[in-house]
């Protein structure tokens, strides 16, 4: 290889390092940007996601229901497993129960946005045809959720408002409380009591 070859390669050589040393530091300077770690923080379980390992496990549960504020309720027995999904960034609940007249079975998914810093969850189950939707927020003082959504009436096709608490008592305790309107009014039309198994 002549001298002129070789003094071009041994430019070439430096332009291709200095392009890489320039690329890495971009790199750099892109990891510390405001955006990515914005996004860093939206993407990393936090606080809220700790909470909510709190309901995961099996449990056995005691319920009522209420169809009307001044019915008679309907008790029921039954089982949850619960369990933290995605490297625990989600709760999925998963329960069965049974009553005198009824089999129930249920299925939910219960989130925090990092970003709209709000509890969102889904619920199915085997007593309607609705997957239902409510946000909710974190309340310190009674360490619990509390939800709210609407769904549609059945009878009517009109919407109804409904909330949803779920409270931990202690890491082996929860309760959840749904309440529905009946006649412009709120009461309460489920209460589920959620004891660890031992």
């Amino acid at each position: 290889m002549n001298k002129s070859n070789l003094l071009k390669l041994f430019s070439f050589i430096i332009l291709l390092n200095l392009t890489f040393i320039k690329m890495e530091a971009q790199d750099d300077q892109s990891m510390d940007s405001p955006e990515m770690k914005a996004f860093m923080e939206y993407i990393t379980p936090g606080e809220m996601h700790k909470f909510l390992e709190k309901f995961s496990g099996d449990w056995e549960i005691t319920a009522q229901f209420w169809m009307t504020p001044d019915s008679p309720s309907e008790n029921s027995k039954g089982t949850a497993n619960n369990k933290m999904l995605m490297d625990g960034r989600y709760l999925q609940l998963d329960q069965v129960g049974k009553s005198e007249s009824n089999e129930f079975h249920g299925m939910g998914v219960i989130g925090y946005d990092n970003a709209e810093k709000k509890f969102q969850s889904t619920w199915i189950d085997n007593f309607g045809t609705v997957i239902f939707y409510q946000k909710g927020d974190y309340n310190k003082t009674d360490k619990s959720i509390e939800f709210a959504g609407e769904f549609t009436d059945f009878m009517t096709g009109k919407p109804i408002k409904a909330r949803t608490v779920y409270t931990c008592i202690n890491d082996n305790h929860w309760t959840c409380d749904m309440y529905n309107i009946f006649e412009g009014k709120e009461f309460k039309s489920m209460h589920t009591d959620f004891i660890r198994k031992k």
